[in-house]
């Protein structure tokens, strides 16, 4: 089964601010400090640009509704530049890129993309929680789906060490197993990941392995599904992190001839495949695309985020 994965690095960097330093050996006289007070506050000189940056991503999103792709990247990427806080701007823009099949460049955009979108994610409150931030990181997960590089998971049974170039300079572990169980259609395997932020976390208790039936099967789910209160799923996960993820790579159906035996070569096949799209070590997020195989529908994708408590 064919996986995808990409390494996206530099993800913990934060923009660096300059700081004056105060000589106290030249106090600052009354007068200056009127002026000092009286000068525009940043945000307030920000506004025009952000104003002008919303407008030109509504003209690029028209431009690339019509078919007019350069004219729609030139415009997110005039937007992006006056707004260099919104990652919704440049998770559109990785996708246009990928129209244009400038691949390097959307790849480096989308990473971008999430940099920005994920910057709440390194606290442990609600407090910088936003919606708007949750669905700027799965437009720009769509775009790394997109521009993946093929990886094979872990053998089953074997562990191996995700590692992120980053400023916190941690890894995730993660170990590989199947499972199965026998069903009213035949026999269900499925393949799943379990990631920790150390190798004792990731690896799974003895008798799992031993009893396959006994491996937790996870349940796909997409980052933007709501739960019963209205709350937002990924929100209520994002705010519960635990310290390990289990997380599901795919299910395959195995169909049962007359004798209760199993034909794999009259398998119905794959129900659902799962690739890696992302880890950061330093937030504590996983995210993966799921490609489902539908039941008188049409084939989906869902993108899910897993979290696991950040490395500090």
């Amino acid at each position: 089964m064919a996986r995808y994965f990409l390494l996206v690095t530099g993800l913990c960097l934060a923009d660096s601010l300059s700081a004056s330093v105060l000589d106290s050996s030249n106090p600052v006289s009354p007068q200056t400090a009127l002026f000092d007070s009286a000068k525009p506050n940043p945000a307030v000189l920000a506004a025009p640009r952000i104003r002008k940056a919303n407008r030109l991503k509504v003209e690029a999103n028209q431009a690339f509704r019509q078919g007019h792709v350069s004219e729609a990247c030139a415009k997110y990427g005039q937007a992006q530049a006056l707004d260099t806080s919104d990652a919704s701007i440049r998770a559109a823009l990785g996708f246009c890129l990928i129209k244009l099949g400038k691949r390097d460049s959307a790849f480096q955009v989308s990473r971008e993309a999430l940099r920005l979108a994920g910057l709440g994610l390194e606290s442990l409150t609600d407090t910088e929680w936003s919606v708007k931030d949750m669905i700027a990181r799965k437009s720009a997960y769509f775009n790394l789906d997109k521009l993946g590089g093929p990886m094979p998971d872990p053998d089953s049974g074997k562990c191996e060490t995700w590692a992120n170039l980053s400023t916190c300079a941690k890894a995730m572990y993660v170990c590989a197993d199947v499972g199965r169980q026998r069903s009213r259609r035949g026999v269900l395997h499925w393949s799943v990941l379990r990631v920790g932020m150390t190798p004792a976390q990731a690896n799974f208790k003895p008798e799992e392995s031993q009893n396959p039936g006994d491996l937790p099967r996870p349940e796909l789910r997409d980052m933007e599904e709501q739960a019963i209160d209205g709350t937002y799923e990924s929100r209520v996960k994002w705010l519960n992190r635990d310290s390990i993820a289990t997380i599901p790579m795919g299910e395959r159906l195995e169909n049962l001839d007359a004798t209760g035996g199993t034909k794999c070569q009259d398998a119905d096949g794959w129900l659902s495949e799962c690739r890696i799209l992302y880890f950061d070590p330093c937030t504590g997020v996983i995210a993966t695309a799921c490609g489902l195989v539908g039941e008188g529908e049409s084939d989906r994708i869902l993108i899910g985020e897993f979290y696991l408590i950040p490395a500090r």
